[in-house]
Protein backbone atom coordinates (compact mmCIF):
# COMPACT_ATOMS: atom_id res chain seq x y z
CA UNK A 1 0.00 0.00 0.00
CA UNK A 2 1.40 3.42 -0.92
CA UNK A 3 1.48 6.30 1.50
CA UNK A 4 -0.83 9.22 0.76
CA UNK A 5 0.93 12.29 -0.60
CA UNK A 6 0.43 15.29 1.67
CA UNK A 7 -1.73 18.20 0.62
CA UNK A 8 0.04 21.54 0.97
CA UNK A 9 -1.57 24.61 2.49
CA UNK A 10 0.52 27.74 2.04
CA UNK A 11 -0.14 30.31 4.74
CA UNK A 12 -0.17 30.32 8.51
CA UNK A 13 -3.03 32.74 9.04
CA UNK A 14 -6.52 31.99 10.27
CA UNK A 15 -7.89 30.90 6.89
CA UNK A 16 -4.89 28.72 6.00
CA UNK A 17 -5.06 27.07 9.41
CA UNK A 18 -8.82 26.52 9.16
CA UNK A 19 -8.48 24.90 5.72
CA UNK A 20 -5.56 22.75 6.88
CA UNK A 21 -7.66 21.60 9.84
CA UNK A 22 -10.66 20.87 7.59
CA UNK A 23 -8.52 18.74 5.27
CA UNK A 24 -6.91 16.89 8.20
CA UNK A 25 -10.33 16.32 9.73
CA UNK A 26 -11.31 14.57 6.51
CA UNK A 27 -8.39 12.16 6.78
CA UNK A 28 -5.77 13.92 4.65
CA UNK A 29 -2.14 14.46 5.59
CA UNK A 30 -1.52 18.20 5.43
CA UNK A 31 1.72 20.14 5.29
CA UNK A 32 1.02 23.73 6.31
CA UNK A 33 3.78 26.12 5.28
CA UNK A 34 4.33 29.38 7.12
CA UNK A 35 7.21 31.82 7.08
CA UNK A 36 7.62 32.17 10.86
CA UNK A 37 9.58 29.33 12.54
CA UNK A 38 8.35 30.35 16.01
CA UNK A 39 4.74 30.11 14.89
CA UNK A 40 5.35 26.69 13.30
CA UNK A 41 7.00 25.44 16.49
CA UNK A 42 4.16 26.77 18.65
CA UNK A 43 1.62 24.93 16.50
CA UNK A 44 3.73 21.77 16.51
CA UNK A 45 4.12 21.79 20.32
CA UNK A 46 0.78 23.24 21.48
CA UNK A 47 -1.46 22.18 18.56
CA UNK A 48 -2.84 25.72 18.43
CA UNK A 49 -2.15 28.73 16.19
CA UNK A 50 -1.54 31.28 18.95
CA UNK A 51 -1.34 34.28 16.65
CA UNK A 52 -4.44 33.76 14.51
CA UNK A 53 -6.70 31.05 15.98
CA UNK A 54 -6.13 31.03 19.72
CA UNK A 55 -8.22 28.39 21.46
CA UNK A 56 -8.81 26.28 18.32
CA UNK A 57 -7.08 22.89 18.30
CA UNK A 58 -4.92 22.16 15.25
CA UNK A 59 -5.39 18.49 14.38
CA UNK A 60 -2.51 16.01 14.42
CA UNK A 61 -2.83 15.52 10.66
CA UNK A 62 -1.51 19.05 10.13
CA UNK A 63 2.28 19.36 10.03
CA UNK A 64 3.45 22.99 10.35
CA UNK A 65 6.66 23.63 8.38
CA UNK A 66 8.83 26.51 7.17
CA UNK A 67 10.58 24.88 4.19
CA UNK A 68 8.59 26.02 1.16
CA UNK A 69 10.80 24.20 -1.34
CA UNK A 70 10.26 20.82 0.35
CA UNK A 71 6.55 21.52 0.83
CA UNK A 72 6.02 22.19 -2.87
CA UNK A 73 8.25 19.31 -3.91
CA UNK A 74 6.26 16.80 -1.85
CA UNK A 75 2.69 17.81 -2.82
CA UNK A 76 0.64 17.75 -6.01
CA UNK A 77 -2.35 19.60 -4.53
CA UNK A 78 -1.56 23.06 -3.15
CA UNK A 79 -4.01 25.41 -1.43
CA UNK A 80 -2.69 28.98 -1.53
CA UNK A 81 -3.83 31.10 1.44
CA UNK A 82 -1.16 33.80 1.32
CA UNK A 83 -1.75 37.53 1.70
CA UNK A 84 -2.39 39.07 -1.72
CA UNK A 85 0.53 41.46 -1.21
CA UNK A 86 2.93 38.53 -0.72
CA UNK A 87 1.66 35.90 -3.17
CA UNK A 88 3.81 36.72 -6.21
CA UNK A 89 6.95 37.39 -4.16
CA UNK A 90 6.66 34.16 -2.19
CA UNK A 91 5.91 31.86 -5.13
CA UNK A 92 7.97 33.32 -8.01
CA UNK A 93 11.30 31.91 -6.72
CA UNK A 94 9.69 28.44 -6.72
CA UNK A 95 8.07 28.60 -10.15
CA UNK A 96 9.86 25.44 -11.29
CA UNK A 97 8.13 23.47 -8.53
CA UNK A 98 4.64 24.74 -9.41
CA UNK A 99 4.46 23.31 -12.93
CA UNK A 100 1.88 20.54 -13.20
CA UNK A 101 0.51 21.03 -9.69
CA UNK A 102 -3.15 21.55 -8.86
CA UNK A 103 -3.28 25.03 -7.34
CA UNK A 104 -6.33 26.24 -5.44
CA UNK A 105 -6.38 29.96 -4.71
CA UNK A 106 -7.89 30.89 -1.36
CA UNK A 107 -6.45 34.40 -1.47
CA UNK A 108 -8.80 37.32 -1.89
CA UNK A 109 -7.92 40.65 -3.41
CA UNK A 110 -6.11 42.03 -6.41
CA UNK A 111 -2.47 42.84 -7.04
CA UNK A 112 -1.94 46.59 -6.59
CA UNK A 113 0.41 47.13 -9.56
CA UNK A 114 -1.34 44.96 -12.16
CA UNK A 115 -4.95 44.79 -10.90
CA UNK A 116 -4.80 41.03 -11.48
CA UNK A 117 -6.81 38.55 -9.44
CA UNK A 118 -4.78 36.10 -7.38
CA UNK A 119 -5.89 33.24 -9.64
CA UNK A 120 -4.50 35.17 -12.62
CA UNK A 121 -1.17 35.61 -10.85
CA UNK A 122 -1.04 31.88 -10.17
CA UNK A 123 -1.66 31.26 -13.88
CA UNK A 124 1.14 33.68 -14.76
CA UNK A 125 3.76 32.10 -12.54
CA UNK A 126 2.76 28.44 -12.76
Amino acid sequence: MTQQQPIAVLGGGSFGTAVANLLAGNGHRVTQWMRDPEQAEAIRVNRENPRYLKGIKVLEGVEPVTDLHATLQDSQLVFVALPSSALRGVLTPHVDLLAGKMLVSLTKGIEADTFKLMSEILEDIA
